[in-house]
């Protein structure tokens, strides 16, 4: 056997993107293997990628043990790795939502909660494990946490044991989905955190 891999393909959830890392040492520290796929990533693509804001899965594990060797997790020549990016900013023209003037003695009141807002959204899919929903009464100014929210309420999913993806980044609470492109007609894919994950 030999001591590297001749490739390892880091491929997006959808497929849309893949990248192809030669000559990887089979004993190679993923948290060292992280750094390298993000560094080839940056070139790739001509961008600076934190190594933080990346998650890779092979055969459905989330790969997050920095001290695991590639080979400790059953890694073979030219396997696929599953890149999920964090989606970790918010768009700059979803923020200019409306806030009420306040005067000093409001300054420390919550921002406005008024009605809904946004373009009506009637069908948000959600692929589950073995069956795919459909959520109603979103808008696209429904944050990822009512997402979360609803799927709890129609569905039973945990917050605290899954992650939601959409285009191939993990989807963060606070974000709207305007910020990460959700509309009519969007999947969006639950995956199941493992104990000790983030």
């Amino acid at each position: 056997m030999a001591d590297t891999f001749g490739s390892i393909r880091i491929v997006t959830q959808d497929g849309s993107h893949e990248l192809e890392i030669k000559d990887v040492p089979r004993a190679q520290r993923f948290e060292n293997f992280k750094s390298r796929v993000a560094v080839e990533l940056g070139r790739a693509e001509k961008r600076y990628v934190n190594p933080g804001d990346l998650d890779l899965f092979v055969f459905s594990e989330k790969m997050e043990d920095k001290d695991r060797t590639l080979a400790d997790y059953g890694i073979k020549d030219g396997a696929i790795v599953t890149r999920i990016d964090h989606f970790n900013g918010t768009n700059r023209r979803a923020q200019t939502n409306s806030t009420p003037n306040l005067n000093p003695d409001q300054a420390s009141l919550p921002p406005y909660s008024g009605p809904p807002t946004g373009k009506a959204l009637d069908n948000v899919f959600v692929k589950l494990d073995h069956r795919t929903i459909n959520l109603h009464g979103l808008t696209t100014t429904s944050t990822i946490q009512e997402l979360y929210d609803k799927l709890k309420e129609e569905a039973k999913v945990s917050q605290a044991n899954t992650g939601l993806i959409f285009g191939s980044k993990e989807l963060r609470p606070n974000l709207t989905l305007r910020d990460v492109a959700i509309d009519n007609n969007s999947t969006i894919f639950v995956f199941d955190k493992l104990p000790g994950g983030g």
